[in-house]
C-alpha cells in the first residue's frame, strides 16, 4: 500500500509517499519513502509514526538532495496502533509533512 504525505504550511510545497510492503516474521515493516520539495538542509529530517496527530515513534532519519530523494526506511511498530505520519526537522517540533 502507498500513504501519501502532504506538506503543511511550513513547507506547502513538499510531498512524499510511502510505498509499505510486507511485514517480515518479526513485524518490520520495510518501507520505501521518496520525498519531494523539502529543502537540503545542514541536518536531518525524521519520519515519526504519530498518536492522536503527535509524533509517538520514530522510523528514522534522512537527509535530501535536489529533485527527488528515495530512502529505504523500517518501522518495527503495530501499524495500526497509530494515526498517521509525519515528517519533522531533526530537533524541531513542527510537521513539515503530515498525511
Amino acid at each position: 500500500r502507498v500513504v501519501q504525505m502532504f506538506g503543511t504550511e511550513a513547507a506547502p510545497s513538499a510531498r512524499a509517499s510511502l510505498e509499505l510492503f510486507e511485514a517480515d516474521a518479526a513485524g518490520n515493516w520495510p518501507m520505501l519513502v521518496t520525498i519531494r520539495g523539502l529543502p537540503p538542509r545542514n541536518g536531518t529530517y525524521e519520519l515519526w509514526l504519530t498518536k492522536a496527530g503527535k509524533p509517538a515513534k520514530l522510523c528514522g532519519v534522512f537527509t535530501v538532495g535536489a529533485g527527488a530523494t528515495e530512502v529505504w526506511m523500517n518501522a518495527p511498530w503495530k501499524l495500526k496502533e497509530y494515526d498517521g505520519w509525519v515528517v519533522v526537522p531533526t530537533r524541531w517540533a513542527e510537521p513539515l509533512l503530515t498525511t
